[in-house]
């Protein structure tokens, strides 16, 4: 996922490319997978924030939405704990904000989507009100 570097969503005459999102379908399953252990998770939603903190691209076709359903899995199932989440989410943030070009935007827009979709997912689900702090936290900092 974090070499992938075509990050179109929808190819005018070609279709579906969509390579972040159906690589966060994939990794939806993994993370859910007895096999994988704490560590391989983490791993995964590192690859996400890497692939989330671009600054060469505005994501348009939903890719955020996909990839958050990984976290929410995560999320749902216990699979971190929330301090762990939290930190993860904690490192979403932008160094060098003195710096506002095309690509400072891009970054920011990424981010602030991706924790959006975030949010809403786990908004209703039990016990998640400190996970939900953070990232309204995360957001307003941003």
């Amino acid at each position: 996922m974090i070499r992938e570097e075509d990050l179109r969503g929808y190819v005018e005459g070609q279709g579906w490319a969509h390579a972040s999102a159906h690589t966060a379908d994939a990794l939806d399953e993994l993370v859910l997978c007895d096999y994988f252990s704490k560590k391989d998770v983490e791993e995964i939603l590192d690859s996400i924030k890497a692939k989330v903190c671009i600054r060469y691209y505005v994501y348009i076709d939903e890719e955020d939405e996909r990839m958050a359903t990984v976290v929410e899995s995560c999320i749902k199932g216990r699979i971190l704990s929330d301090s762990e989440i939290i930190s993860w989410i904690r490192n979403f943030r932008i160094e060098d904000s003195n710096n506002r070009n095309n690509e400072y935007y891009h970054l920011k827009v990424n981010i602030k989507s991706f924790l959006r979709s975030i949010y809403f997912r786990i908004l209703n689900i039990e016990d998640t009100e400190i996970i939900l702090k953070a990232i309204k936290s995360n957001l307003d900092s941003l």
